[in-house]
């Protein structure tokens, strides 16, 4: 597996997350990032497929485009984020703070949102067809065009 990361460029990648909190278009699948600190970071089109992010602070961060699928964000720290056609299938984001987030066009299909923080967010045109939203909370989100 180390081989694979290495070769896919993910450990490069991560050096320059850490020292730039910026990594535009790059492969982190599978990093570990629980508990990290990436407020504000610029995480544009970046593959994060199935990597950990449980616990990590991501307010404000930049995650248009991004590929999320299967990812762990239980009790993530999402706020006022912009998560703009981005790609959380199977996501699982339980617990996680999403309030006033940016999540319209983005793919929630079969995502895990249980007891989420959704206040405030735009999922507009956003796919959450089978996303578990069993205790969430949605006052003054916009859910114009979703697809529920």
């Amino acid at each position: 597996v180390l081989f694979a990361l290495l070769a896919s460029g993910c450990e490069s990648d991560l050096e320059q997350l850490r020292a730039t909190n910026q990594c535009v278009r790059c492969y982190l699948n599978e990093s570990d990032l629980a508990g990290a600190d990436l407020q504000g970071a610029n995480l544009t089109w970046t593959y994060l497929e199935h990597a950990m992010l449980d616990d990590a602070n991501l307010s404000g961060v930049n995650l248009n485009g991004a590929r999320l699928s299967g990812a762990s964000l239980r009790r993530a720290v999402l706020w006022r984020a912009d998560i703009r056609k981005a790609s959380l299938v199977r996501g699982v984001l339980d617990h996680a703070d999403l309030r006033e987030a940016n999540l319209s066009e983005t793919d929630l299909s079969h995502a895990q949102l249980t007891g989420a923080r959704l206040d405030g967010a735009d999922l507009t045109a956003a796919v959450l067809r089978f996303a578990d939203l069993r205790g969430a909370s949605l006052k003054a989100a916009n859910l114009q065009q979703a697809d529920l």
